[in-house]
């Protein structure tokens, strides 16, 4: 008996019940080729909540959606001031430190998230916390 021959069942076994515990819904993300990078700016684009574009951008290193950058700024820009009133429950203080700070849309509200960035503790995608009036978010 080959070593190949002996090892394939062996493997077959191992993955046989972790395909199974695997919620059916994320089941896909096995086998897909779709790279992390485009599975953000995809979903992103078809998201219909504000909530899940959110998660899909300020969750994920800036690099995956750098390319879709003056998107994300504009999409910013026009809901900023609504956010704020309506004061949604996802858009707390957390995710609002994850927006970089060159996307925020004026000044004064750049230099209020940088001041309420600075008491937050560093998440633990980003290197440091990113609360420089002109640093970018995962560069």
């Amino acid at each position: 008996m080959t070593t190949a021959s002996a090892l394939i069942p062996s493997v077959i076994a191992i993955l046989t019940p972790f395909a199974f515990s695997v919620d059916s819904g994320h089941l896909w993300t096995l086998i897909t080729v779709q790279k992390g990078r485009d599975l953000t700016i995809n979903g992103f684009r078809k998201s219909e909540l504000n909530e899940h574009k959110a998660d899909f951008v300020f969750t994920n290193f800036r690099n995956h959606w750098k390319s879709i950058d003056e998107e994300v700024r504009g999409w910013i820009e026009a809901n900023w001031t609504r956010w704020h009133d309506e004061k949604s429950r996802w858009f707390d203080e957390a995710l609002q430190a994850h927006i970089p700070l060159v996307l925020i849309p004026s000044a004064a509200e750049r230099k209020r998230e940088k001041k309420a960035c600075l008491h937050l503790p560093p998440s633990p995608k980003l290197e440091s916390t990113d609360c420089g009036p002109e640093t970018p978010f995962h560069v």
